[in-house]
C-alpha cells in the first residue's frame, strides 16, 4: 500500500496529561482509510508525528497487512492540520 497523502483533523492536545488525539486520514491512489488515534507525547511539537506513527501502527495490525507490514509505505509529507485545539 503506497500512501500518497495523510491528514490529521480534530487534533487535541492536553498539556497536563500529555495526551494527543486526532483523526488521521491516509489516502492512496484508489482508497482512503480513517483512523482514530491517541498517544502520549512529550509536547505539542511532537504530536503530529506521533499520531501519524500510531495510525501506521494500527494499519499494519489490520488483517490485510499483518503478514507483510513492510508493504505499507508513506511517500509524501502530511497535509496541514485542520481544527487544531489545545487544552
Amino acid at each position: 500500500m503506497l500512501i500518497e497523502s495523510s491528514e490529521i483533523t480534530e487534533m487535541h492536545f492536553d498539556r497536563f496529561t500529555k495526551q494527543a488525539r486526532g483523526v488521521v486520514l491516509l489516502t492512496t491512489a484508489t482508497q482512503s482509510v480513517t483512523l482514530f488515534c491517541r498517544a502520549t507525547v512529550p509536547g505539542w511539537a511532537e504530536a503530529t508525528q506521533v499520531l501519524l506513527d500510531d495510525a501506521l501502527r494500527q494499519l499494519r495490525r489490520m488483517p490485510e497487512f499483518r503478514r507483510n507490514p513492510d508493504s505499507i509505505r508513506l511517500t509524501t509529507v502530511r497535509a496541514p492540520i485542520e481544527n487544531v485545539l489545545a487544552a
